[in-house]
């Protein structure tokens, strides 16, 4: 394993969406360099001021920065618990670029939210993998998380 130096972990927030949606072009193309059009378009400005996303406390974007660029990124959800249980961390998306993975850059991003539910006395932080996946089981399990299968991930369309 080779480890990216001078790696950053930023929050992105209002100001640096724009550049952190080239990452997003990136993970979606395999491209580097590609147009964001798509992230400017008014409905998605819309929704982002109208909820307050990009600089809520109760939703987070961490991108990890290394040679001048955004490499990775993980994004993280509050779900507060109406009990004792203060609320537990979701994580629903943890990326890095084939070209900078087994660099600790996922483990960066991956300390920064369990940092972030320390500070807030979170009771969990939780995630969703799919079975087929070994990589990223693995590097949850060596980052500390455990496996529970006690559950079926269900989601449902929304038909406009």
């Amino acid at each position: 394993m080779t480890e990216s130096k001078n790696i950053s972990i930023v929050r992105i927030g209002e100001k640096q969406y724009l550049s952190f949606c080239h990452l997003l072009e990136w993970r979606r193309t395999g491209e580097e360099l590609n147009t964001i059009s798509a992230y400017e378009d008014r409905k998605v400005n819309d929704f982002f001021e109208k909820y307050n996303i990009l600089d809520s406390d109760m939703f987070y974007i961490f991108a990890a920065r290394t040679e001048g660029k955004l490499v990775g990124y993980i994004t993280v959800t509050l779900i507060p618990k109406p009990d004792p249980r203060l609320g537990t961390l979701y994580i629903d998306e943890l990326w890095v670029s084939d070209a900078y993975r087994r660099r600790n850059v996922a483990k960066r991003l991956m300390n920064e939210v369990l940092k972030l539910s320390r500070k807030m006395n979170m009771w969990k932080v939780r995630l969703y993998v799919e079975e087929d996946n070994e990589a990223a089981r693995n590097f949850y399990k060596e980052v500390g998380f455990s496996e529970i299968n006690t559950a079926i991930f269900c989601e449902k369309n929304i038909d406009k």
